[in-house]
Parts: C-alpha cells; sequence; structure tokens
C-alpha cells in the first residue's frame, strides 16, 4: 500500500455570525494515499467545499491538523501558503474561471510562466496537456469559442501544467450535460495514473463517486468511510 498523502486530524471549522455560530466541520480525520483517487459525499451545505478549501491551503481551519506531503498547512504563513498553492496542489472548480481574453493554450501555460518556467517550456507543457486531454487542436480558441466540456478540459490541463502531487476539484462535472460529464469523470479518473497525482473531489454525482479508490461521506461534520 502506499503512503498516505493527505491526513486530516481532529479538524474544526466554526463561522460566527451576529445571531448564531455555525459548526461547520467538528473533528474530521482523513487519510487519502498517494496515488489514488478519493471521493467526498454528503448532504449541500454539510461543509464539503470548506474541506476542500482547507486541504488546498485557501481557507484556515478552526482545530486540528492538516498534513499534505511534507507540508503542514497550519505551519505556514501566507508566502508558504502561496507556494504550496502553485507547486504541490492543482484546483479545478465547478466554473472554468478561464481567462475569457486569454486562448486555451495562453490559459494553461499561465501559471508555469508566472512560476518562473520560461515562456517556450511553458507554452510547450500546455500544448502537450491539451493534445493528452483531447483539445489540442482547439488551443488557438477563445473559451467563449469552447464548448462547457472542452473549457473544463482546459481547466484540468491547468491545473496539471505545474506537475502538482495532488488534485482538489470541487463539483467538476455539475455544470455540464450527462455526455460531457461522463467524459470529464473519465479524464479525471484517469489523472492518478497518466501524471503520478492524487485525485480528491467533492461530488454529488454518485456513479462518479463510486468509481474512486477512497470514499468518504461528511455528514454532521465528520467524515465516515462508505
Amino acid at each position: 500500500m502506499s503512503e498516505p498523502i493527505i491526513v486530516c486530524e481532529g479538524l474544526s471549522k466554526t463561522f460566527k455570525t451576529d445571531a448564531e455560530e455555525l459548526r461547520i466541520l467538528r473533528s474530521v480525520n482523513l487519510v487519502v494515499q498517494a496515488g489514488s483517487t478519493a471521493s467526498i459525499t454528503g448532504p449541500s451545505g454539510c461543509g464539503k467545499t470548506t474541506l476542500l478549501s482547507i486541504l488546498g491551503g485557501l481557507d484556515s481551519p478552526g482545530g486540528g491538523q492538516v498534513r499534505v506531503g511534507p507540508w503542514t498547512l497550519h505551519d505556514l504563513g501566507e508566502a508558504g501558503l502561496s507556494e504550496y498553492r502553485s507547486s504541490f496542489v492543482g484546483f479545478v472548480f465547478q466554473f472554468h474561471y478561464l481567462l475569457k481574453d486569454f486562448t486555451a493554450l495562453e490559459n494553461v501555460a499561465l501559471p508555469a510562466y508566472m512560476r518562473g518556467v520560461s515562456k517556450s517550456e511553458a507554452f510547450d507543457r500546455a500544448a502537450g496537456l491539451l493534445t493528452d486531454l483531447g483539445i489540442g487542436d482547439r488551443k488557438d480558441q477563445y473559451p467563449g469559442k469552447l464548448s462547457g466540456g472542452e473549457r473544463q478540459r482546459a481547466a484540468i490541463a491547468r491545473a496539471l501544467i505545474n506537475r502538482p502531487a495532488v488534485i482538489l476539484a470541487d463539483e467538476p462535472t455539475g455544470n455540464l450535460d450527462e455526455a460531457n460529464a461522463r467524459s470529464v469523470e473519465e479524464l479525471l479518473l484517469g489523472l492518478a495514473p497518466a501524471y503520478g497525482t492524487t485525485l480528491v473531489v467533492v461530488t454529488h454525482d454518485s456513479r462518479f463517486a463510486s468509481r474512486t479508490d477512497q470514499r468518504f461521506r461528511l455528514s454532521e461534520g465528520e467524515i465516515e468511510a462508505s
């Protein structure tokens, strides 16, 4: 069995308003093995996106510890978190968030270029990923000229450009029709063997979740294996 790449211990998160205190996560314990695919399901509003945001260093927990690979997230300042987000994890969201004035190729290449990779190498990497994901012939198109499935493939390529160890995907098929959803599902499930990465996906799609190596359900702020 591979070593764990994600370990959460006693993770908690509370949101406070003037009217009430909402305890979203309470004592979450989670272990994801390196090179695996893992899904997190649960009812709307149960904290799935909050948990994924904490794993990605986009939000901080109220208590507990999160270790992802060699990174202990609560020990990191903003500079460390920025480095972690740009080098060790890749993000795929329900909406593609492609820059509308950039071509697919430019959108995918940009994160590598911003990390100091030369322009030629960044564009070569981006072109290769778009070809791998089946839209190499669409690389010079702007997002407005791409279909929903093509935009999400470009977003996946962008998440892979800096060769992350972990891909975090939040409802990545939620905005797609059935055919495109299944196509993107196949791509995501193939990332681990093809690119040596680990996939953690939040989804309402029970079929998608059933195909992952590890399956977790978030209920009343706690994780249970399913």
